[in-house]
This record gives C-alpha cells, sequence and structure tokens, in this order.
C-alpha cells in the first residue's frame, strides 16, 4: 500500500510550499531565522492573532486566513493534501470512512476561514485538517484506538489535533495541550465550538513551563507533539523530554527547529531508547521539508514492568528521599567506611569553585575525606563510595552480613576541642564541624559557599552589617558569626524569622508546603546555638518580611536568604535589595537552575529570584554543593544547590 503513495511523494515534495515559515532556509542544513529580530515580531504578530481570535468573534471567524497565523500554522498545500487523502484512504481505511471524523474535520474547515479545496469524497475542506485526520491514523498504530488514552500534546495550535482526536469513534478519553496561555485560551474557544459537549469535556490545557513537580502531578498514556517540541529552546525542551520519557507511547513529528542550540531528533530519539523504550525514526511521510521525521515509541515487550518499578522509583525519590535515609540509617548498624585519602584542609577542594576563585570544579571523589571528620558509611554511603573509585558495589546482603559482624562499629565525630578551635579560628574546617550540630540543615558543601562568599566581602572591604532572613534554630548564622567574629569584628549580624515556621505555600511551591507551619522553631533555639558554640548572640528580629522594613540596617555587604517558598524569598529580596551596598553578596538557599536534575525539591525558589532580578542588572550564579547522601539515595546527582548574585 504504501508503494502507491511513495510514487506519489516526489511530486508532493516537489509542488509543497516548506513546512517550515517563510524566513527559513531550505537546506539540509539546521534551520535557524537569519534575523533574532524576526523570529521575535513573528512569533510577536502571532500571539496578537490569538488574542485577537480570543477575544473578539469576528476576529475569531477570520483568524486563519491571517498572515500572521499561516506563518506558524495552516500552511499546508493543496498538493501535500491530496497525498494526505490518498494516505487515509489506503494507509487508514476506517478513519477515512468514518463520519464523526468527516463531520469534525468539515466543521472544523468552517471555522476560522482556513484555504479550503474540493478534496473528492471529502467535499471542500482544509488540507490542514486531512494532515490531522492522518496523525491520528499513525499514532494509533503506534499506540493502539485512542479510547481509553489520556494525550498530552506540546504546542496545540488552535486544538485542530485535539479536535480530531476527541471526534468519531475510538476518540480518546482525555486531551491536554500545553502551550503559551493565549493559545490555550484559543484552544478552548475553538473546541468548545468544534465538538459537542460530551467530547468538549475531556479536553484541558496546563503549564507551557514544567517543572519536576509537574510531571507527578498527572500521569498521560501518549505523548504527542507536531514540530512544536522540536522548535523549542533546549532548556524549555528539556522538561518535556522528561515528560515524555514517563509516558509509554509517543508520536512525535520533528523538524530541524528554529534554535541552533535545540536538541535534534536523533538526541530526542536516543534519551527515549535509555528509557526502556522501542523506538521508531522515519522520514515524515509525505516530506514537507528536507530532514523532518517522525519519531515513535511504544514500551519494549520485556521491559513494562521495568518501566513501571522506573516510575515507582522516580515518586519515591521525589516524595521521599528524607524517609529513605531514615530507615537505612536506623535499621542497619553501621559499618566501617572504605579507607580514603584524608584531606586534611577543606578549602583545598574548593580551590576551583565560584566561591574561592573560578568556575566550579569539585573533586566528589575526596569529598566525604575532608575535614577533621571521620564517618562510618550506611550501605547508600558505602555504594557512593565504591562508585566514585570505580569499585564494584557490594550486595546489599554482603552489606547486612557484614554490618551484624561489626556491631561495636560507631561514628566518630570532631572532638569538642577541634570544633571549639575552628569556631574561634573561622576557618573553613568550621563547615565540617558545624555539620554534627543540632539544627543543622546545610551539608558542608553549602556551608564551604556561604563560607567563601562571606570571605569575598570581607576581603574587598564591602562596607555594611551581615543579615540571614530565615534562621531556623541559628546554625548557619553560628558560621556567618564565627568567620565574623575572626575576620571582621566590628560587623553586627541581624538574623530574621517569624519563627512561626514557613507560610502556606502557593502554586509555584511543591504540593508538601500548602500547609502552614512546617520548620518551626523559636528565638531560644537560636540562642542556644549560639551558647553550645561560644559565639556572641546577634541582633535577633521575629516577624514575617514583608513586615520589617524599619529593622533592616541601612547597609548590607553580605545576606544569607533562606526562604523555601516563593513568597518568602520574594519578600526578603524586596526588603534587602535597595540596602545592599555596591560589591555586596547575597546567598539565596534551594535555588537552582531548570536544566538541574534537582531542579524540582523548591522550584519557587528559583522562579523568585528569576521574577525579581528580572531587568535588574545583577546575574544569579547557580552554585552546586557536594553531598554525597543526596547521590546515593535520591540519585539526583551527589549536590545540593544555591545560588547567589552580587550587587552592582
Amino acid at each position: 500500500m504504501r508503494r502507491i503513495t511513495a510514487l506519489l511523494l516526489p511530486l508532493c515534495t516537489a509542488l509543497a510550499p516548506l513546512r517550515h515559515r517563510t524566513a527559513l532556509k531550505a537546506s539540509t542544513q539546521p534551520f535557524v531565522y537569519d534575523n533574532a529580530d524576526t523570529l521575535a515580531d513573528r512569533y510577536a504578530e502571532y500571539e496578537r492573532v490569538c488574542q485577537r481570535a480570543c477575544d473578539d468573534d469576528e476576529a475569531f471567524s477570520q483568524f486563519k486566513a491571517q498572515a500572521a497565523y499561516q506563518d506558524v500554522l495552516e500552511h499546508v498545500s493543496y498538493d501535500v493534501g491530496r497525498c494526505y487523502e490518498h494516505r487515509l484512504k489506503i494507509d487508514h481505511p476506517s478513519l477515512f470512512e468514518d463520519e464523526g471524523i468527516r463531520e469534525a474535520v468539515t466543521l472544523s474547515s468552517k471555522l476560522g476561514s482556513p484555504s479550503t479545496y474540493d478534496y473528492n469524497e471529502w467535499g471542500n475542506v482544509s488540507p490542514t485538517q486531512l494532515r490531522y485526520v492522518c496523525v491520528r491514523g499513525d499514532m494509533e498504530q503506534v499506540c493502539g484506538p485512542l479510547t481509553d488514552k489520556k494525550i498530552v500534546e506540546i504546542g496545540g495550535g488552535y486544538g485542530g489535533q485535539a479536535q480530531v482526536c476527541l471526534a468519531g469513534e475510538r476518540a480518546a478519553a482525555h486531551y491536554r495541550v500545553l502551550d503559551l496561555r493565549v493559545v490555550q485560551r484559543l484552544c478552548r474557544k475553538y473546541i468548545q465550538r468544534a465538538l459537542p459537549p460530551d467530547r468538549s469535556k475531556r479536553f484541558t490545557t496546563g503549564k507551557r513551563f514544567l517543572r519536576d513537580h509537574d510531571l507527578f502531578q498527572e500521569k498521560f498514556d501518549v505523548f504527542h507533539s507536531n514540530f512544536a517540541l522540536s522548535e523549542l529552546p533546549r532548556k524549555i525542551q528539556k522538561p518535556y523530554v522528561r515528560l515524555a520519557q514517563r509516558t509509554p507511547y509517543g508520536f512525535v513529528t520533528w523538524n530541524h527547529g528554529v534554535h541552533a542550540e535545540a536538541m535534534n531528533g536523533t538526541e530526542f530519539a536516543s534519551l527515549m531508547e535509555r528509557r526502556g523504550r522501542e523506538v521508531s525514526v522515519a522520514d515524515e511521510l509525505p516530506l514537507t521539508a528536507p530532514g523532518n521525521l517522525v519519531i515513535s515509541w511504544r514500551p519494549a515487550p520485556k521491559q513494562k514492568k521495568r518501566a513501571a518499578l522506573a516510575t515507582l522509583g522516580l515518586r519515591l525519590r521525589f516524595y521521599a528521599p528524607s524517609l529513605l535515609r531514615i530507615a537505612t540509617a536506623s535499621v542497619l548498624p553501621l559499618v566501617r567506611r572504605l579507607p580514603v585519602k584524608t584531606q586534611t584542609d577543606v578549602s583545598q577542594l574548593w580551590s576551583g569553585c565560584r566561591g574561592g576563585s573560578a568556575r566550579t570544579d569539585l573533586a566528589l571523589q575526596d569529598w566525604r575525606g575532608s575535614g577533621p571528620r571521620q564517618q562510618v558509611a550506611t550501605y547508600e554511603q558505602l555504594a557512593f563510595d565504591a562508585r566514585q573509585r570505580g569499585l564494584d558495589v557490594p550486595s546489599f546482603l554482603t552489606f547486612a552480613l557484614s554490618a551484624y559482624q561489626q556491631q561495636g562499629t560507631t561514628k566518630q565525630v570532631p572532638s569538642s576541642e577541634a570544633v571549639q578551635k575552628a569556631v574561634r579560628d573561622g576557618s573553613p574546617l568550621l563547615c565540617a564541624a558545624l555539620q554534627d550540630v543540632e539544627g543543622n540543615m546545610a551539608g558542608e558543601g553549602k556551608l564551604l559557599n556561604i563560607y567563601w562568599l562571606l570571605r569575598r566581602t570581607i576581603d574587598r572591604n564591602v562596607p555594611g552589617a551581615v543579615a540571614e532572613l530565615g534562621c531556623n534554630k541559628g546554625v548557619t548564622a553560628a558560621l556567618l558569626q564565627s568567620v565574623l567574629r575572626a575576620h571582621r569584628p566590628a560587623t553586627p549580624l541581624h538574623v530574621y524569622d517569624s519563627f512561626e515556621g514557613l507560610p502556606q505555600g502557593t502554586a509555584e511551591d511543591p504540593p508538601a508546603y500548602q500547609t502552614a507551619g512546617a520548620m518551626c522553631c523559636s528565638p531560644d533555639d537560636v540562642r542556644d546555638t549560639f551558647r553550645k558554640l561560644d559565639l556572641p548572640e546577634p541582633t535577633i528580629h521575629k516577624g514575617w518580611f514583608a513586615s520589617m522594613q524599619g529593622e533592616v540596617p541601612s547597609q548590607l555587604s553580605f545576606a544569607h536568604v533562606d526562604g523555601d517558598l516563593y513568597a518568602s524569598i520574594t519578600d526578603a529580596l524586596e526588603l534587602i535589595y535597595d540596602r545592599l551596598a555596591p560589591g555586596a553578596i547575597c546567598v539565596v538557599d534551594d535555588v537552582t537552575s531548570p536544566d538541574l536534575p534537582r531542579h524540582g525539591i523548591f522550584p519557587g525558589a528559583y522562579d523568585a529570584c528569576r521574577d525579581f532580578l528580572q531587568g535588574k542588572p545583577e546575574e544569579l550564579h547557580v552554585l552546586p554543593a557536594p553531598h554525597p547522601t543526596i547521590d546515593a539515595i535520591g540519585g539526583r546527582g551527589g549536590y545540593e544547590t544555591h545560588a547567589y548574585f552580587q550587587k552592582i
């Protein structure tokens, strides 16, 4: 059957205009806009057409006829439509004969005033609609009937593909579109007019920009994109790729895109293969532009159980790393760790990081032997050590047997004398010593970053006080006070906290923090920490950040913000930004980049910094901080993260 279709392809391809916008070069090289301003202008005009169609019924009746809209969508030619018509008759006869599909195509060809042509048995219809029907047929060849399937589409256009998948027999159970907000509004309006109520209620829209925790909100059966995914920048592609990896079936059409740094089709297909999918890569049929691909996947026959276990593992990694740590540490006795070279000066490990001098260059293989602390390992830490050294990881059974044979093994921590000396000297060893202080919530890596950034402001004589906003029990504040006492004793330290726990989270924050009161402590806890470490007590301010305008020094040289949630961090930054002296440094805890695996832990932290610094001259720098336990238990890269910016 495909031989007949193949005979028509050279003619159709020669006569058909490019699938891509007119500003793209027709060649076998990656498609890149000649002018970035032209790209921005075209998309801006496209959004304006969508906005007018949403707000005005008269504009809606003609939006498909607008040149700015046809630059992006609705540009399939008559001849290519003939190829789709032929493919439907030969390859997908059930859809070709489905009266519900025909009615949907006819109705959609009247909405928005698209270009229509006479296609024999279909009548006067839009060739774009025939393409959508053909895509549905190809999709069903991959995943079977859509009757019980939940589909997610990246880049929904006006909802044409969704309408076809929700029409006729074997219609999809649910269809969600992720796109720009104004485009999603247009989709909803279009679907309400193009489908009866019992079908249109199966259609929903969602976020364009996904975070890690969004991936766990809903499970989909089929992942789909008509070129849109390939036309996004790489940093925006990544969360959608993670969503695709979690979806058992997929059907994606892929072109060279409009961004030179974007992921290509080969790379995307290889990522899906790594997740145990049976991947197929073929030329688009008919081929509307050089290099266009169709990438589809389904679960490999022997790996369906593995995929289910992988999904379960992802959920456990996201929701319960702390529970796993507690369970493994408390149930099994500790065993002696593998021998490792001990560093006498922790700062040696930081010689190449931003906090010390240049770019981050972390020696993870030496990290767990650093500082004055020698700590025995749980199974996860033992496995981490072995992997770092290229050794075979012992089985859990071997570990358990050795644990029972090592009943006398105990954890060794720095002596009180060593702790006091580190606190008194304000040296980098302080960061290791503070690990065993009650209330500490930061690994040695984070504390070292804070240490060196504070030292930078001291060495450069940046004027002003030091502040911590969100101090919990005051362990990080103790680090700041120790450094100040040793290197700039006249500088005052101010700490701010509600001492009522975190406020209620917003939509930007993880589900676990939607209830107020988490991480609650008292001013007495802070005083107790400073008393135990024999440090001068800081000035303690109790209250919410938004209500403390009159309690912040007029000039700050360094600030540490640990608010966890979007609103808290935003309030803190608004409180201190204008008081930061030129050259002052502000560190914000839990901030990470969307490009890093740990972005979903506290996504509101990154969003708050991004939104606050938008339009400001300062640049946000994300700092990884090595943390072996996170690597062993969470599998998220072996580090915590936070970020800083320097006031200009």
